[in-house]
């Protein structure tokens, strides 16, 4: 019981010290894809690929410095290789356009403490507190009557009080201006719509040809990972500039295609791999709450049981 009561109060307490913030970002896609035909050196189709990326990340960071993100994003298109003979698909093949896909990513970040372009400068601090002080009594001449065993006491009073304001004053040394932080990134991007690799299609009449598309680099997983580098200004972000790397992981396994030349049935392999860099540019927008301090009341009434001795009626 103690255990869970102490595990719950370690969560509450880093919710309550959380800050949860969107960063819409906008950018550019590089990815490269290669392809590898039986045991023949690998190629790529199309070589270095630039795509626009768009994308909405969400972040969860426990004191500003760590925590989840999850992000929705564009990525680049796998590259459709097409080609009627298959053994010799490496030389005699053309590709066709594909569309952008849409990605999941997901994974942990840590920031780390701000690096001022300045030198800390002396700043004055002047800190107000607030208190209330009772005073005086002053009894209601409605309501007032004379107790027998002490002449002139009444038996309804109230008490005011007056708020009092003591300041202070101390220096101390700070960092304002810009700033930067480096937040590195590790996760997981996910495509669940990828469709299979090899599609055939058979043609019509006597002197048809069969046609073949490979799909290359269509990964369904991948493992990502990057940096941001956070621009702020007095204690403030404005901007980030992140650069990140992927590498497909899933659905990259080797697939096979068979046909018949001179007679014989032939099989042959395709495996392709694929990775990708992209450089942004993000605008956080922050959503964590700020606190309120409570207002104590003024005034307060007391009632007189006996004459000298009052009692709240108003707590």
């Amino acid at each position: 019981m103690r255990t869970t009561l102490t595990s719950l109060f370690v969560i509450i307490t880093f919710v309550a010290n959380a800050q949860f913030s969107l960063q819409p970002q906008v950018g550019l896609e590089n990815s490269k894809t290669n392809v590898k035909i039986n045991n023949l050196q690998s190629f790529a189709p199309l070589g270095i690929q630039f795509a626009p990326r768009l994308a909405l990340k969400m972040d969860y960071k426990f004191k500003h410095t760590h925590g989840p993100f999850i992000a929705v994003a564009t990525s680049s298109p796998v590259v459709a290789v097409n080609f009627t003979d298959p053994q010799n698909a490496s030389n005699n093949f053309y590709t066709t356009k594909q569309n952008l896909q849409l990605r999941f990513e997901g994974g942990y970040q840590l920031a780390t403490k701000p690096i001022y372009f300045s030198k800390p400068t002396t700043v004055i601090v002047t800190r107000t507190m607030y208190g209330y002080n009772y005073s005086g009594n002053r009894c209601g001449s409605s309501s007032e009557k004379v107790s027998s065993d002490h002449p002139g006491c009444t038996h309804s009073c109230q008490r005011s009080c007056t708020r009092t304001t003591v300041k202070s004053t101390t220096f101390r040394k700070q960092n304002l201006g810009w700033f930067m932080k480096i937040v590195p990134t590790a996760g997981i991007a996910l495509i669940p719509t990828i469709k299979d690799q090899v599609q055939i299609k058979e043609g019509a009449g006597m002197n048809s040809q069969t046609n073949y598309q490979y799909k290359a680099g269509a990964w369904n997983t991948a493992f990502t990972t990057g940096a941001g580098f956070e621009f702020g200004n007095n204690k403030r972000s404005k901007f980030v500039i992140n650069i990140n790397y992927l590498k497909g992981i899933g659905n990259m396994g080797t697939r096979t295609v068979e046909n018949v030349s001179n007679a014989k049935s032939v099989t042959t392999s395709f495996k392709s791999s694929a990775s990708s860099w992209n450089i942004n540019v993000g605008i956080p927008i922050s959503f964590n709450k700020q606190s309120s301090t409570p207002v104590s009341p003024c005034m307060k009434s007391y009632y007189q049981g006996k004459c000298g001795q009052y009692h709240s009626s108003q707590q």
